[in-house]
């Protein structure tokens, strides 16, 4: 049916784990320079919890009927951007060890209090690495290759330290960002007008409307054009379910 979560993405060759590590003797200085890097929490949502209201006939829920899943278009489906991550690998890590040994890697402990790790392959991901052996990944488009980056990880770092006792544990996602397009232009203006206990639009700020849904708790962002961005779901459904939950809602709103 229309409405699932499409995960395709293109084919990428990963790097092997003796590439990414550094030769004996070598080792990185990146830390000192400072350079600044992107937040594994950077891409988050403050999700609101709305009360069961019903404003203007709707209620922002997803108990979804058969008539609102035939409403959408065949093909058309989100398409997951991003997953953000964590795990955990069950020890302490010291992260200027790591940083000493890896290439695409920094610590500078004046602006992060952790390892940050650049992937260029099987995606551009970024990954940090704290003191506690909590790991964050940011940057991957599926739940399995954000393992993949994980599992990855577990290894660089066992090389690294000698310490086979480092485990793969406790893998969580935190967020999942996806988009898609209904294809036609939608009255923003109008639509928080008429939804205004759920819906948030200043153009002086921001392009995008924001529609706030408390089953699941995410943030759909909503632009004239038609793109649709949905924020802070923790699983494919929660995503497939708010689109189907959204769609029917948009229609009576194009311009």
């Amino acid at each position: 049916m229309s409405g699932e979560l499409n995960m395709s993405g293109g084919a990428h060759k990963d790097a092997s784990i003796d590439d990414l590590l550094l030769p004996d003797g070598v080792h990185n200085h990146e830390e000192e320079e400072g350079r600044d890097s992107p937040s594994a929490g950077s891409i988050t949502t403050d999700v609101v919890v709305i009360p069961n209201n019903e404003v203007n006939g709707y209620v922002p829920t997803t108990n979804i009927d058969d008539v609102a899943i035939n409403m959408i278009p065949d093909g058309m489906n989100p398409v997951l951007d991003n997953v953000i991550a964590s795990f955990e690998l069950g020890i302490d890590i010291d992260p200027k060890t790591i940083a000493f040994n890896l290439r695409n890697c920094e610590y500078n402990p004046r602006k992060h209090n952790c390892a940050v790790i650049r992937f260029t392959s099987p995606t551009k991901a970024t990954c940090h690495i704290y003191r506690n052996g909590k790991v964050m990944i940011n940057g991957a488009y599926t739940i399995e290759l954000a393992k993949k980056i994980g599992k990855k990880i577990v290894k660089l770092v066992r090389r690294i330290t000698h310490n086979p006792s480092i485990k793969f544990i406790n893998f969580k996602v935190e967020n999942m960002i996806a988009s898609v397009d209904v294809r036609f232009p939608i009255r923003l203006e109008r639509l928080a007008y008429d939804h205004s206990a759920y819906a948030t639009y200043e153009p002086e700020l921001s392009s995008g409307l924001y529609f706030r849904l408390f089953d699941p708790k995410l943030v759909i962002m909503i632009y004239v054009s038609g793109k649709i961005s949905f924020i802070g779901g923790k699983t494919l459904d929660d995503i497939s379910k708010a689109f189907c939950s959204i769609y029917p809602l948009l229609t009576q709103y194009k311009d």
